[in-house]
């Protein structure tokens, strides 16, 4: 009997032990990851963020992963790629909104403009122009298709500039705005 007695306190004092050191262990990850959002410069915040992921911090991963996709991604922006056949490039990584907390200022500058793109504020010029000198398509023959979005009313505000933009000042290349038809 007094060896039970003996197991079951050892047991309860590893389960008290188990969940204070989970406790403090969230708590670090917390205050970590806390930190990471205050730190003004980058290796400052690269290295709290980790030791909030060291810590088990789901939101820190996330930051951490935001923070450099190119540790995470096979494709990189602005350096071209095959994908079936077909070169293409991408301008930048795009983050929903939900994600804004965790991106420092040069991703949500990007993603603002992006964003600006969606509603038609700006056209997306520069944007097409570092895409095709990155293609290097000078003087080659192009047709350029748009990603559809969630309706027609949107893909045409979004890309009609672009497609005036192809058609008068860039000869070599063949616009397929209309080439798409968005079905919802």
């Amino acid at each position: 009997m007094n060896e039970r007695l003996v197991f079951l306190l050892l047991l309860c004092v590893a389960g008290v032990l188990w969940s204070i050191i989970g406790y403090w262990r969230r708590k670090t990850g917390e205050a970590a990851f806390a930190a990471a959002r205050m730190a003004d410069k980058a290796e400052e915040r690269d290295r709290y963020c980790r030791m909030a992921v060291m810590a088990g911090h789901r939101e820190a991963c996330r930051m951490l992963c935001c923070a450099h996709p190119e540790r995470y991604e096979d494709r990189q922006p602005l350096k071209p790629f095959k994908s079936h056949g077909i070169r293409m490039t991408f301008y930048g990584y795009y983050y929903p909104s939900r994600y804004n907390a965790l991106l420092n200022d040069g991703q949500r500058a990007f993603c603002r403009s992006l964003y600006k793109f969606k509603e038609g504020e700006i056209h997306g010029i520069e944007f097409f122009k570092a895409c095709m000198t990155a293609l290097q398509a000078d003087g080659k023959p192009y047709h350029v298709m748009f990603m559809p979005c969630s309706d027609e009313f949107k893909y045409a505000r979004r890309f009609k500039r672009l497609d005036w933009y192809i058609a008068t000042h860039r000869p070599e290349l063949t616009s397929g705005l209309y080439d798409v038809d968005v079905c919802i």
